[in-house]
């Protein structure tokens, strides 16, 4: 008789215990980021139109170029006080590889809205850009036939990205050298 009542008390206890048990909200999660991928279409590069290098063939002109700018957390609007800006990180895709593409594929919002929200990284924002063309790709060198691809990225692209999208990259983004890199992959 004193198995069985205990036996029983036993599994009332787990009953109830289960029962009153329900799932809560850890305090220590961390929010998830929403970040912004923007798309910019037409970004024009002086480096390859022609104009610096007269020499390059008509069909590897490619001086419209596609980038993706991810920005953390969306764009602050209006700037909060004391928001001083983001560092940036220029991503070089990889040969023959597309901004959109990389970006997409490689889930580069998510992946940044992670890192962030963990407190991996600082937030940042991040420039994604390719060296494409015609015939494949240029490793992002100058060349007489490609087409001058470190003056895209090294004058070209950072200035547009940092002042001609729009007045926005002047207002979050910090411009000074300590604030600033460059990557690539599959160089």
């Amino acid at each position: 008789m004193f198995k069985k009542s205990l036996i029983l008390i036993i599994g009332l206890s787990l009953i109830f215990s289960s029962l009153s048990c329900q799932k809560r909200k850890n305090p220590v999660e961390p929010t998830p980021l929403k970040g912004t991928l923007f798309i910019k279409v037409d970004f024009h590069s002086d480096a390859l139109d022609g104009v610096q290098n007269p020499g390059l063939a008509p069909f590897l002109r490619r001086a419209i170029r596609t980038i993706a700018v991810y920005i953390p957390g969306g764009v602050p609007n209006p700037i909060p006080p004391g928001f001083t800006g983001y560092p940036v990180l220029y991503i070089l895709a990889d040969f023959g590889q597309e901004a959109l593409f990389f970006a997409n594929t490689f889930s580069l919002k998510e992946i940044a809205d992670d890192l962030i929200t963990r407190g991996v990284i600082k937030p940042m924002v991040i420039v994604v850009a390719d060296g494409n063309n015609p015939i494949g790709g240029c490793f992002y060198a100058n060349s007489p036939i490609a087409g001058n691809y470190i003056n895209y990225i090294a004058k070209d692209l950072r200035a547009d990205t940092l002042g001609g999208i729009n007045t926005l990259f002047d207002r979050i983004v910090l411009k000074d050298k300590a604030h600033t890199a460059i990557s690539g992959v599959g160089m």
